[in-house]
């Protein structure tokens, strides 16, 4: 698990500057594309599956979102902590990811 590398993940793809359903739709992909770097092995019918199950859940209720995802992509207990790792660090707000980084930064300092 030790050697798994998040890096910063361009969102300059189509449709990122639109809201709704096409911006829903990339940024799954794109989040399925990361998980499929990371050894998760996931189909086109549980990507489908994914999709739908993103719709029937408050999509601003984050805990919803990461569990019905995990229920539709993740098959072992590697792959949720694979899932859980790309979750994270792909679905959290840029503010929060440049405050976690001045952190271990200070923390470095000390």
């Amino acid at each position: 698990m030790s050697n798994i590398i998040l890096q910063p993940v361009d969102r300059n793809f189509p449709g990122a500057g639109s809201m709704g359903r096409d911006n829903l739709f990339y940024g799954l992909v794109e989040f399925i594309h990361i998980l499929r770097h990371l050894g998760v092995r996931v189909s086109v019918a549980e990507a489908r599956d994914a999709i739908d199950a993103l719709s029937r859940v408050d999509l601003l209720a984050r805990g919803q979102v990461k569990t019905a995802l995990r229920a539709m992509l993740v098959k072992n207990h590697y792959d949720r902590k694979v899932f859980d790792l790309a979750f994270d660090a792909f679905f959290t707000a840029p503010e929060i990811r440049r405050e976690r980084l001045e952190q271990r930064k200070e923390r470095k300092g000390n």
